[in-house]
């Protein structure tokens, strides 16, 4: 799924837009500013609609307008419209650093203040050579950095609670009794956890795990980690050495909530927008799962991530591990 892009800049930079819109068209979904504003919403309603639809966002900083002094008087500088350099801050605040970028024309005048942003030049007298290269900066800028930048959305962070409170505590049970799990049942030799992901969320979200739930035949048994029982949800299908955990994660709700808060316009809530957002963020959880997993020194456990019947990814247990808790940071290869 290509990753969507906002846009912006000011009426007279148009043409800058389009070539821009043409270098990046084949790797990005492009929405642009003069062709995503909703009628029966408010102008600020709808760059706030647009900010939590983009994954990421360009705005074109051009001199059209003249530094005037105190008196009125038109000076030589040329200054970027007001506009846009307020579109720019909105975004900014919305998506992250990381993730806005303002490509400036070289001749006009820039605030200091962006100095600690990613701002990009381009020659407006030749813009059939500049914009091709500045494109490809942006883009190197965007390919560069990790996944776990984060913007608003709760993603990552309800990703890190879940990892911490359910998945790491099973590791580290797993490699403090010898690499077995025991539970009230019996001991397993053998693990694997399987999180299984909704399509989309309700605002009953316990009755809609329970429906998932029932689409696989499981039993309840539990395990002692963090000084306390825990019942876990395990496929029937577990032999006597292998034991296999199945959790519908109902802290995916947040994510739902979130969206629902954050998008500006009641009737937006019910929309293809919503659906889009928040697949976005689902899939922005199961990335950072499987960042945390993967980084974890005491993953020995292989784990799968599926969204409903459909297999996300498969992360193998890592090749590093640690016998105990205490071993936490003096890992071996």
């Amino acid at each position: 799924m290509k990753k969507k892009i906002f846009i912006g800049s000011s009426t007279e930079a148009k043409s800058i837009l389009d070539e821009v819109e043409k270098q990046l068209c084949d790797e990005y979904e492009i929405l642009r500013w003069d062709k995503s504003f909703s009628l029966n919403m408010s102008t600020l309603d709808s760059l706030i609609e647009n900010a939590i639809k983009v994954d990421r966002a360009i705005f074109i900083g051009t001199g059209d307008d003249y530094v005037t002094d105190k008196e009125g008087k038109r000076g030589t500088k040329t200054k970027h419209r007001d506009n846009v350099v307020f579109e720019f801050g909105l975004f900014l605040g919305m998506l992250g650093r990381k993730d806005c970028v303002y490509l400036v024309d070289n001749k006009s005048d820039i605030m200091s203040d962006y100095l600690g942003v990613t701002v990009v030049m381009f020659d407006k007298e030749d813009i059939s050579n500049s914009i091709p290269k500045s494109v490809s900066q942006i883009k190197e800028h965007f390919n560069s950095y990790s996944k776990r930048d984060i913007n608003l959305f709760p993603s990552v962070s309800l990703a890190s609670a879940y990892f911490v409170n359910f998945i790491q505590p099973i590791f580290n049970h797993y490699l403090n009794n010898s690499h077995t799990v025991i539970t009230d049942k019996r001991s397993y030799k053998e693990c694997e956890i399987v999180i299984i992901l909704p399509s989309t969320i309700t605002n009953d979200v316990n009755k809609q795990s329970e429906e998932l739930r029932q689409k696989f035949q499981t039993r309840t048994e539990s395990i002692e980690y963090l000084g306390r029982h825990r019942g876990i949800v395990v496929d029937v299908a577990s032999t006597t050495k292998k034991l296999k955990i199945i959790d519908f994660p109902t802290i995916t709700a947040g994510i739902h909530h979130a969206v629902l808060a954050l998008l500006p316009n009641e009737q937006s809530k019910n929309q293809p927008d919503y659906q889009a957002i928040f697949k976005r963020e689902l899939k922005r959880f199961a990335e950072a799962i499987e960042l945390f997993v993967k980084e974890d020194p005491c993953s020995s456990i292989n784990v799968t991530i599926m969204e409903e019947d459909t297999v996300i990814t498969k992360i193998p247990k890592t090749k590093k591990f640690c016998s105990s808790l205490k071993s936490f940071f003096r890992v071996k290869e």
